[in-house]
């Protein structure tokens, strides 16, 4: 049995709530596969210097969708949005998408997108 124990200002975002979900899932962070760097910039000199923040933005080998792979997803609830441990929050982000991606919005979903279903299905069989 897993649980998980939300603070109640983590409950006030459905994208938030599903996203945790995933984590219990076994998913991990879409800006952590090993071939994010394809797709995107991570500006460590924006992140905070913290060691929390920093291990946040650390890619992850082996990754966990490796066995089953999906296009990068910018929009899927399992990434960062761009602000997300910033030294200036709403000033200067932590990630930007590489061209030709350079317009795509990232994170602040509030529902699971396409690939996070096939993610999902593909790992537990449904």
């Amino acid at each position: 049995m897993q649980y998980m124990n939300l603070p109640k200002r983590c409950t006030k975002r459905v994208g938030t709530v599903l996203h945790e979900l995933l984590h219990v899932l076994g998913f991990l962070h879409q800006h952590t596969r090993p071939d994010r760097d394809q797709y995107l910039c991570v500006l460590y000199e924006n992140v905070r210097p913290h060691p929390i923040a920093l291990y946040h933005y650390e890619i992850v080998r082996p990754w966990t969708d490796q066995a089953f792979p999906l296009p990068y997803d910018f929009a899927s609830i399992m990434h960062y949005t761009p602000e997300m441990y910033s030294a200036a929050p709403g000033r200067l982000p932590t990630m930007v998408p590489r061209p030709p991606w350079s317009m795509v919005a990232i994170g602040h979903q509030a529902r699971l997108t396409e690939y996070d279903v096939l993610a999902i299905q593909f790992l537990y069989c449904l």
